[in-house]
This record gives structure tokens, C-alpha cells and sequence, in this order.
């Protein structure tokens, strides 16, 4: 939560966790999934609601409850009053500050996001500016 694991440092994570005999450790681990591009070796990043995810997840973690099966804000923790009593687990972690520009960052370059044939244009429309720049000068 550093903003310093990368996808691919991840995926090896995972893997050794999916194993773990504990049912809380294997819903984690699936519900994490999504954290990451397995195609691209990327910083690992999640929004500011994915952060508080993150923090329940560590604070979770720490005791001995059994995992809510439902989903929704409270979650790993069943309700919002077991999240508030076990919230002080997260500060004995010493995470860092939610920062958008380290743990929120895009996936894939702007430049991944062009389409091929737009992509093209613009490299042969600045050639072609080149060009003619060029013949203007002489």
C-alpha cells in the first residue's frame, strides 16, 4: 500500500495466498484480483474507496472474526460497528496517507488509450509536417 508492488510482484503474491487453508485469506485474495492488470507490469493502484478496502482488509486481518459473507462498505467486517471497534488494528500497520497521484495511477498510458488508426494519422500527419517544414526552409 506504498504504492511500491508491481502487478507482475503481485500475481506471485497471490498465488502463494490462494493456497492458504484459512477461508478469510482465500475470499481476500479473490476479491483483490481486480487490483491488478495481469498483462502489464504495472504499480499496483486502487481508487480512494479501494483504499478503505485496504485498510479493513489489514484491520481484519489482525483478529479473529470469521469473514461476512455479504458485500458493501463494512466489508471484510459484517457490520459497520465491528469495522469501528477493530478500526485501531490499521494505525499499528503505519500506512502512509491515501495519496491519488501513488496509489491511484492510470493503468495504461494516455498513449495505450489512442486507437491504432488515430494513432497512425497523428504519426504520419507530424511527418508530414516535418517534411514540409523542412522544404519551407529552403
Amino acid at each position: 500500500m506504498k504504492g511500491e508492488v508491481r502487478a507482475f510482484e503481485f500475481e506471485d503474491l497471490y498465488s502463494a495466498s490462494v493456497a492458504s487453508p484459512d477461508p478469510a485469506v482465500q475470499k481476500i485474495v479473490k476479491a483483490l484480483w481486480g487490483c491488478h492488470c495481469d498483462t502489464r507490469n504495472h504499480p499496483v493502484s486502487v481508487a480512494a474507496e479501494g483504499w478503505e478496502t485496504m485498510r479493513r482488509i489489514i484491520a481484519f486481518l489482525s483478529t479473529d472474526l470469521d469473514i461476512s459473507s455479504a458485500s458493501g462498505t463494512p466489508w471484510p467486517f459484517r457490520d459497520e460497528g465491528d469495522w469501528r471497534r477493530n478500526e485501531p488494528l490499521v494505525l499499528e500497520v503505519e500506512l502512509p496517507p491515501y495519496d491519488q497521484a501513488i496509489h491511484c495511477r492510470p493503468i495504461h498510458p494516455w498513449w495505450d488509450r489512442i486507437p491504432t488508426s488515430i494513432g497512425l494519422l497523428i504519426v504520419v500527419g507530424s511527418i508530414l509536417a516535418m517534411v514540409v517544414g523542412m522544404i519551407a526552409c529552403f
